[in-house]
């Protein structure tokens, strides 16, 4: 019996060694340091959570309580604040970051109870300032593995600034005494962020694949807005308000206070929001 021996040179050898490390890359997996992941560019849905509050100077000189009002339940659910983040951003893997352009693109707030002002009590609601546009950063930060679950994969901050009109509507008026004020405020956040959204959480019809984990505060001095993943409303229904969540986990999503408000007042006479609650 003859005896074969086969020999494989050059470019040749090459190849199948290649093949052979891709296949055993294939079965065994490529480690998670290794990997890349981008998160898309697309819109965050929120819900405001309980605590939110503004502080307004002159002429008002009141800290007000606000809830939120979905902008658009069948499609958005219970969310009230819609943020975009504009660009593509690309994670090589454990231990990198990347920063991305944010703008807030809808905020629909109203005050949690009436507020007095000069003898007459007004409900308060707050949305965009549309003749400025609200824009920041977000930095994203990849420092666990993705295991398809809506645990943490890291951290993010943001800031943005945000310009708002805050409208003064006579409760029971008829619209001679209302009123709005526009304002702008520095809002700076720090959380944690997953691939995956929460169990039962709404994922809006421009959502990606970034998720903000648990309850995230915006805040600034003498202003808080604490968001949190927002929940399908069922038609003919009230939307479900959003519930607190145990101190614990509130403390796990660490806040990060804002660096800075600064002011742009002015007061003018305006019709009454369409806004149902």
């Amino acid at each position: 019996m003859k005896n074969f021996s086969w020999q494989v040179k050059g470019s040749l050898a090459t190849s199948m060694f290649g093949a052979v490390v891709v296949g055993a890359i294939s079965i065994l997996g490529v480690p998670e340091s290794v990997k890349s992941a981008t998160v898309t560019l697309g819109s965050d849905y929120f819900q405001t959570a309980p605590g939110a509050f503004f502080t307004f100077g002159n002429p008002i000189n009141q800290t007000i309580p606000f809830v939120g009002v979905p902008i658009d339940p069948v499609n958005s659910g219970s969310a009230d604040t819609i943020v975009e983040r504009k660009t593509d951003c690309v994670l090589p893997g454990i231990g990198s970051s990347c920063t991305t352009n944010i703008e807030m693109i809808e905020l629909s707030l109203k005050s949690q109870s009436t507020v007095n002002f000069n003898g007459f009590n007004y409900d308060v609601f707050v949305s965009l300032d549309n003749s400025m546009p609200s824009t920041g950063t977000l930095d994203i930060n990849h420092q666990f593995p993705d295991n398809n679950t809506p645990d943490p994969e890291g951290t993010a901050s943001s800031m943005l600034n945000v310009f708002f009109e805050a409208m003064f509507v006579e409760d029971g008026g008829n619209g001679s005494n209302d009123f709005s004020v526009f304002d702008s405020v520095t809002f700076n956040a720090l959380g944690n962020w997953s691939h995956e959204p929460g169990v039962g959480s709404l994922v809006g019809p421009n959502s990606s694949n970034f998720f903000w984990v648990g309850t995230v505060n915006h805040t600034a001095p003498g202003h808080s807005h604490p968001i949190k993943e927002p929940v399908p409303c069922q038609p003919g229904e009230p939307c479900p308000p959003p519930v607190p969540e145990p101190a614990s986990t509130a403390l796990g999503s660490a806040m990060l206070l804002g660096v800075g408000t600064f002011f742009k007042r002015k007061i003018s006479k305006k019709g009454k929001p369409n806004w149902e609650e």
